[in-house]
């Protein structure tokens, strides 16, 4: 750490931190983390502080502050952006769905177009938000529908999947959002109208996820 920068001084940092977190001296790591030359990867560490593998005392909604903090730092869009998926994850696993589905849909309005596969930040991706690539228009599109449905706001939901059939036709979420209207019919107890969405997903994205899922749940 006497040579105050450098990435051997950031892993000596995070191990540091980590270290004290297992201690239980929370906010010591935070302070640690926040010493990191790559200040986004420190600012994110220090939020893990809160809800992470590592905290002793989960604390959600001080975790969604730190996340807002590095959202509005803008240490770059791809670090705002993943900001944005962690905010709406800590809102859905606190079952706070209307949070959680605005947050989805202001990440939609704001990083629609961001795609994140082949570049530094792919590797972040990977590692905290467990994916191996992302197009955040028709992910979070996705994900605010499977918020709603979770909640059983089924027309809301349903609205949200259509989105993404409209914007985004030939992405890999478009079969998954054509699956779940499937669902919506199911939670409104029309399994009718659930069938025939299923089986328009088997003529539509044959030889997709989606359509294997569809296969099963027609079975």
């Amino acid at each position: 750490i006497k040579y105050q920068n450098g990435g051997d001084v950031d892993e000596v940092l995070r191990w540091k931190g980590i270290t004290l977190e297992r201690q239980g001296q929370a906010e010591a790591a935070r302070k640690d983390y926040r010493r990191m030359g790559n200040v986004g990867l420190g600012h994110w560490y220090a939020a893990e502080t809160y809800h992470g593998q590592y905290a002793k005392a989960k604390n959600a909604p001080a975790a969604v502050n730190e996340y807002t903090e590095i959202r509005t730092a803008f240490y770059s869009m791809e670090w705002a952006a993943m900001a944005q998926w962690r905010i709406a994850e800590l809102h859905s696993g606190m079952n706070n769905w209307t949070e959680a589905a605005e947050a989805f849909r202001q990440l939609v309005k704001r990083f629609a177009a961001l795609t994140i596969d082949k570049n530094p930040y792919a590797e972040y991706q990977r590692w905290f938000l467990g994916v191996k690539e992302r197009h955040y228009g028709p992910a979070g599109q996705l994900e605010a529908g499977r918020v709603l449905r979770a909640a059983k706001q089924y027309d809301d939901a349903e609205m949200e999947y259509r989105i993404v059939g409209r914007k985004w036709p030939k992405s890999q979420e478009a079969p998954f959002a054509a699956y779940e209207i499937a669902l919506c019919y199911e939670g409104r107890e029309d399994p009718d109208m659930a069938i025939k969405v299923m089986k328009s997903v088997l003529r539509r994205y044959p030889k997709t996820a989606a359509a294997s899922d569809a296969h099963t749940r027609l079975e």
